[in-house]
């Protein structure tokens, strides 16, 4: 039984048999209100006769219109309101739409959902192309998995289903299978059997070929491309192998063009894409000099559309990853839509390509994770299409009450903002501060009058800095502070004029630092403070002469000591102080005799405590402070005091004894949960710490993370709530 069902059914005996659960549901505040939201992303498309365009991915909204994960657009890209199948899963997290195969007035679709068209289906479906209903078609499977790539046989009688799953069509298929178009059963004798993932499909006359991460194909050897008997199933001498994942295949005529990860593509180099000749069992002479991994193609008469991604060691011949090139000469063209991340998948359709992928820009257009670019121009049409729920990584409180908002997203309500941004004390967003990261923000700190802000950027504050920067709480700029850090920063902590930083980075401050440094609050140069970790550090705090980490490291400050050590702050040695959590310690809170942890840990050396501990300072043990935490592989990542209340985040469905989900406020005297209770509610059935942030403002609480409600209120991944402080303003005390 699943944990969220425990909860439930405690609830149940709690009304039934009269046991103990108050509690007392919390305001939501009006603001922040409305979307809060990302760049989605779009992985699959379709052309129908008409023109109009299917797009599936992981996606809420397109262009402002609610559609989950499934929409149809006219042939402007604006979307179809009369077609709204969605597809959804109660049982997988983050599910999505990976396959579109337009057939008449027939739309397949394959991904990792449980139900589609208003029906349960697993993984895949057959929507009516007008009514946007699933029919009666269900293969279903029943194991997990997902569903990649779908093709239709010539005569139209038989669907190709290619993914990772064990079973299709009511029989045991290992990742391709034939099914009926009719019945959706399984075609009995046909049962190639593929060792890897199924990642493409093309069907040329009687020849089914496949692309993917496999090694043998029916038991024979065959490499990431294969051919197969479409109407039986064996496996064909021809043997177009490639030396890496195959990830898109395109048919024009007896010409079959392939992306991927491939140097070489049966013995012929061949850069990311390369073109086969199915009739003569050959590769043909286009190569185009492309430098990324093809994910996707389009064929538009003479013109062959490739998208992609980045990938090491290519040359860098031609920079981007959606390109134009000639059908027949492979020349690229001057066309460049400069799309600012992976391309994962392509569709023409009249004189537009529809692009998709894990992108936010194309051609300096914001369009989240969809965008309709001109084929002939390339230019983009500069809204956002693709929207999904955006997440929130940090929270920080400046000392005039306004909370600072960091994390993935491109607005907070219906004010354009990337990945950070600025609430006032009323919970709206401060219009006048935009410091306009171009990456995502993973640790920030307040401290006089600046907020140091780490992440993947590369440029914040109107200046360029490298993932780390301090920005003017009053204009936003970015100073001159400018450590240039090689790789993440994930934590920072303050002590009069140094900075401590944790994280992936080795190289910081211009001095080699292994994943901790001490960095001048003045200068950004690394001080002579040099613990090195082993392994990443993902939070820090200070106490006394003591600098405080947690992470994953088994080696700090010239000792072994496993997610949490103390460190001399003037030599950098470890001290003695040696607690010994058996796992990850991702959030600290440090008082004057107690620190607060949180993680996924079980035990704090020899005392069981589940993902919350509180250590006493001094001797480095456990106290009796106890949660009573009890959901196994749950976790606690985020913590705040607020008065003599610590509030705590994360992924839990009962703390301190009670039932609180994902977020509860438990006692510093005991470690009971208070009768303050706003329950969170992920954004999916398989949450990943929907809690991350947390941050008091005067009477206010303000929470973010990936979640969809609070206490049934609907709010996108960032809410504020009324205060423990406060619960009992209503003349009750």
């Amino acid at each position: 039984m699943s944990l969220k069902y425990v909860f439930q059914l405690i609830l149940l005996l709690s009304t039934v048999f009269g046991i103990s659960v108050t509690c007392r549901s919390q305001t939501v505040l009006p603001k922040p209100s409305g979307v809060f939201v990302a760049g989605g992303t779009v992985l699959a498309s379709g052309k129908q006769s008409d023109g109009k365009v299917v797009v599936g991915g992981r996606f809420n909204a397109i262009n402002g219109v609610p559609r989950k994960n499934l929409a149809r657009l006219n042939t402007d890209g604006s979307v179809d309101m009369s077609w709204d199948p969605g597809a959804d899963s109660d049982l997988f997290y983050n599910p999505g739409v990976f396959a579109v195969k337009v057939h008449g007035d027939v739309v397949y679709v394959g991904g990792n959902f449980t139900f589609s068209g208003g029906q349960p289906r697993v993984f895949v479906a057959a929507i009516d192309g007008v009514t946007g209903l699933a029919t009666p078609w269900d293969p279903g499977t029943s194991n997990a998995g997902f569903v990649n790539a779908l093709e239709i046989s010539d005569d139209g009688s038989t669907v190709y289903v290619g993914g990772y799953f064990s079973n299709m069509g009511g029989a045991s298929r290992s990742n391709v299978a034939a099914v009926s178009a009719a019945d959706g059963g399984a075609l009995s004798a046909w049962n190639p059997g593929i060792d890897g993932a199924v990642y493409a499909l093309a069907v040329a006359g009687g020849d089914l070929i496949v692309g993917g991460t496999f090694q043998t194909v029916g038991g024979q050897p065959r490499h990431y491309l294969a051919d197969i008997d479409a109407m039986t199933g064996t496996v064909s001498t021809w043997a177009p192998e490639a030396d890496n994942t195959t990830y898109a295949l395109a048919l024009s005529g007896s010409t079959l063009y392939a992306g991927g990860d491939f140097f070489n593509v049966s013995g012929q180099p061949r850069n990311g894409a390369a073109a086969l000749d199915v009739g003569a069992h050959s590769v043909t002479n286009w190569n185009p000099p492309i430098s990324f991994s093809a994910h996707a193609i389009a064929i538009s008469e003479s013109t062959i559309y490739l998208g992609g991604g980045p990938r090491p060691f290519s040359g860098n011949q031609n920079p981007g990853n959606l390109v134009a090139a000639d059908a027949t000469t492979a020349a690229l063209q001057s066309w460049n839509p400069n799309p600012d991340n992976i391309v994962d998948s392509l569709t023409a359709s009249g004189g537009s390509l529809f692009v998709g992928g894990q992108l936010l820009h194309v051609g300096g257009n914001l369009t989240g994770g969809f965008a309709v670019v001109d084929s002939v121009t390339g230019i983009s049409v500069p809204r956002q299409l693709a929207q999904g729920s955006g997440t929130i990584s940090s929270l920080q409180t400046q000392p005039d009450g306004k909370v600072i908002v960091g994390g993935t997203f491109t607005s907070i309500a219906d004010v354009p903002r990337n990945n950070l941004g600025r609430l006032n004390v009323n919970g709206s967003v401060d219009t006048a501060w935009d410091p306009n990261p171009d990456g995502q923000i993973t640790a920030m700190l307040v401290s006089n009058n600046l907020v140091y802000v780490a992440g993947n950027f590369l440029n914040i504050g109107t200046h360029f800095r490298r993932r780390l920067a301090a920005l003017d709480l009053d204009t936003s700029v970015a100073t001159n502070w400018q450590p240039d850090p090689d790789d993440l920063v994930k934590a920072i902590a303050i002590s009069g004029s140094t900075v401590y930083l944790g994280g992936d980075f080795q190289y910081i401050g211009n001095s080699m630092r292994s994943r901790i440094a001490a960095l001048d609050a003045s200068t950004g140069l690394s001080t002579s403070w040099n613990p090195t970790a082993d392994g990443e550090v993902l939070s820090l705090g200070w106490v006394g002469n003591a600098v405080y980490a947690g992470g994953n490291f088994t080696s700090i400050g010239g000792q072994q000591r496993r997610f949490l050590a103390a460190i001399d702050s003037t030599s950098g040695a470890a001290i003695a102080w040696d607690p010994s959590p058996d796992a990850t310690v991702s959030v600290l809170l440090p008082t004057s005799n107690t620190l607060y942890v949180g993680g996924n840990f079980g035990n704090i050396g020899t005392t069981h405590r589940q993902a919350i501990a509180a250590i006493d300072i001094v001797s480095g043990q456990a106290t009796n402070w106890h949660s009573d935490f009890a959901y196994e592989g749950g976790a606690v990542s985020a913590l705040a005091l607020l008065g003599n209340d610590l509030v705590v985040g994360g992924l839990f469905y009962t703390m301190g004894g009670q039932p609180r989900q994902h977020l509860a406020v438990l006692d510093t005297s005991l470690g009971a949960a208070t009768p303050w209770n706003a329950p969170v509610y992920s954004n999916s059935s398989f949450p990943q710490n929907p809690v991350t942030a947390l941050a008091g403002s005067g009477d206010h609480l303000f929470l973010g993370g990936n979640f969809s409600s609070v206490s049934t209120v609907s709010r996108g991944s960032l809410a504020g709530v009324s205060s423990p402080d406060v619960i009992f303003a209503d003349g009750f005390e």
